[in-house]
């Protein structure tokens, strides 16, 4: 069994993106158990930390280095993957957290109100990812757009399509590395 670890970008309440994230958590079966991290309680990014690391911080990298894979699904801010997210991938661009992110199969997931489903800020956080040296393929991808016509007020998603996309992105990721 793989063990993914769902990572929204987004410390909003209401997030499309973790609401797509607890989507995907509600999809663990006997292939894969997926794990939500939410990323509200990491601190800002600072060297003055380092030498006594925030146990967030800690639990980040313990809880992407037990994992198989790694699924961040993040909202789009003014064409750019989000500050926090930024912020959280600084703690990951560390020595400290080289061996739990070297060659860790990433997808990347992004949902948006607007027509182009976090194209851009996916394409930042493609580049950002592999420079931090994840496992990123162009190809495990899923931009989600007009997320009020797919979701409902509950936070449930209605539209089956978009449901059948993310499963077809699971499972693209879950055998990454059958031939």
């Amino acid at each position: 069994m793989k063990k993914i670890l769902a990572i929204p970008g987004s410390i909003h309440t209401k997030s499309y993106n973790k609401m797509v994230c607890r989507y995907l958590q509600s999809l663990s079966n006997s292939e894969a158990s997926i794990e939500v991290f939410e990323i509200d309680a990491i601190p800002f990014f600072s060297e003055d930390l380092e030498s006594d690391l925030p146990a967030e911080v800690k639990s980040l990298i313990s809880k992407i280095n037990e994992s198989d894979a790694v699924i961040f699904s993040t909202p789009e801010y003014n064409n750019m993957v989000p500050g926090v997210l930024k912020n959280t991938c600084e703690w990951l661009s560390r020595g400290y957290s080289a061996s739990a992110v070297k060659d860790k199969p990433v997808a990347i997931m992004g949902v948006s109100t607007g027509g182009f489903g976090t194209v851009r800020a996916q394409n930042q956080l493609l580049l950002l990812l592999s420079i931090l040296g994840f496992r990123t393929s162009a190809s495990l991808r899923l931009p989600i757009s007009n997320a009020q016509d797919k979701f409902d007020s509950t936070g449930t998603i209605t539209d089956t399509e978009t449901q059948q996309k993310i499963k077809d992105t699971l499972t693209k990721l879950i055998n990454i590395d059958k031939v």
